[in-house]
């Protein structure tokens, strides 16, 4: 604690930032061992609206963060998540 006007003040702590919706999917899909599809993505972030959730997932691929597999049954693509 320490005085300021003549009045005790707990020592206020550095607040830390909140991750974003991006580093939040990338850390999500690192720790899948067997990736995901976008309907399992638009489930675990069912907050946010899809449309980001969608433009997140295309900004990782892009950048390379992200790698796609076809399914087994060859419909939709599953991501994996790519260490840094």
């Amino acid at each position: 604690m320490r005085k300021v006007n003549m009045n005790f003040v707990e020592e206020s702590k550095p607040q830390t930032k909140p991750q974003s919706l991006r580093e939040q999917m990338h850390q999500w899909l690192l720790t899948l061992p067997e990736g995901t599809v976008y309907g399992e993505a638009y489930k675990h972030f069912k907050g946010t609206n899809s449309r980001s959730v969608r433009a997140v997932l295309t900004d990782l691929k892009n950048e390379g963060l992200v790698r796609t597999t076809k399914c087994r049954c060859h419909h939709s693509a599953v991501y994996h998540g790519v260490p840094t």
